[in-house]
């Protein structure tokens, strides 16, 4: 599509929005990098090959990208957030952070918005700030199952074990294949001393992601094998953190 004109632009653009929802970001990138080869400051064009390129693994790339479109349009809340998305990517949570900041100055209902910059409180350890973000985010979505988990992280490392428990096992019913839950929920209730039910959780956590465990994580299958429970008792609010740094959807 090299002569394509700015008349169909929006065309090309609801193609590759449809092409994006589905996660066929490989097309959706040519369609967007056919309307820059014509304008290489289309802004919605920027921001939508950047988030190709982030679901693609290509950070650098996709920074390079939403920097272009910032340049252009340095108030945009959406650019802001994705460019706050592409900086966690690059283990650069400080400045992701500084990035979701801006956005919710701009938008500060953008539930998505808090729920990652409570995510990024959590790889900053910065617990009550992380919990502060993510109430912020239920009252604008109650319903929202990575907001709810990441409340439930937070006042698991704020030593609120049993609140923990109820927000984690919220999360657990809007989405029962939800892994990464179960395994944090897998946790607290090792530390509640409930060690049959933490079990259970740790399998099926096993069964819904079994790419995650490495062989000598089996035997969890052992139910009186307390050690292999503290074995993993360290690590799971890391997943937990990154996790929340995992949907992006261009608004209108």
């Amino acid at each position: 599509m090299k002569n394509s004109s700015a008349d169909n632009f929006d065309e090309i653009l609801k193609a590759a929005q449809k092409k994006l929802s589905k996660g066929n970001f490989d097309d959706a990138q040519e369609d967007y990098e056919n309307i820059l080869e014509e304008d290489k400051n289309h802004t919605e064009a920027l921001i939508g090959i950047s988030i190709c390129k982030l679901r693609t693994g290509a950070f650098d790339d996709a920074l390079k990208d939403i920097t272009k479109a910032l340049k252009n349009h340095p108030e945009c809340p959406d650019a802001l957030y994705l460019r706050g998305l592409i900086k966690g990517a690059l283990d650069k949570p400080k400045d992701a952070l500084k990035d979701f900041q801006q956005a919710l100055t701009l938008n500060p209902e953008n539930a998505d918005a808090l729920c990652d910059a409570g995510g990024t409180y959590l790889v900053l350890k910065e617990y009550s700030k992380a919990l502060d973000s993510f109430e912020q985010c239920l009252k604008l979505d109650d319903s929202n199952e990575e907001a709810l988990l990441g409340k439930g992280i937070s006042l698991y490392n704020l030593k609120k074990e049993k609140e923990a428990l109820e927000f984690v096992s919220k999360a657990i019913e809007l989405d029962d294949e939800y892994a990464l839950a179960y395994i944090v929920r897998g946790e607290i209730l090792l530390g509640l001393k409930q060690t049959e039910k933490a079990l259970e959780d740790i399998k099926k956590a096993q069964k819904l992601q079994p790419d995650w465990w490495n062989n000598e994580d089996e035997d969890y299958e052992d139910d009186d094998d307390d050690d292999d429970d503290d074995d993993n008792d360290d690590d799971d609010d890391d997943e937990g953190d990154s996790s929340e740094l995992d949907d992006f959807k261009l608004d209108d």
